[in-house]
């Protein structure tokens, strides 16, 4: 029987580059450490940060914001990388885009 997701794995090459990114900028919570991991708390799901050599496969993650301009340039200066500046989407949202530095 399945129960819901316990958590997503984030692949990442610097472990304490990411958690300063999601935990502190971002704001997530540790609610769990281990040997190449980190367990953060979104809200709704666990994101685990783990430690690889080589991010072959980036998730994509959509995040839920009040202030979608002050989220992306605070995440731009915190390193991010733009893939799509701010711009409504055909039902009138406002989104943007940006990529860590492992391209999640």
């Amino acid at each position: 029987m399945f129960f819901g997701v316990s958590h997503i794995d984030v692949p990442v090459s610097d472990l304490a580059r990411a958690e300063a990114l999601w935990g502190k900028v971002i704001g997530l919570k540790e609610v769990k450490r281990g040997e190449g991991f980190v367990d953060l708390d979104s809200g709704s799901v666990i994101l685990r940060l783990v430690q690889v050599s080589q991010v072959s496969r980036p998730v994509t993650l959509r995040v839920s914001v009040s202030d979608v301009q002050r989220a992306f340039e605070t995440l731009i200066q915190s390193g991010g990388r733009a893939l799509y500046e701010a711009q409504r989407t055909p039902a009138m949202e406002l989104e943007a885009h940006v990529a860590d530095l492992d391209g999640n």
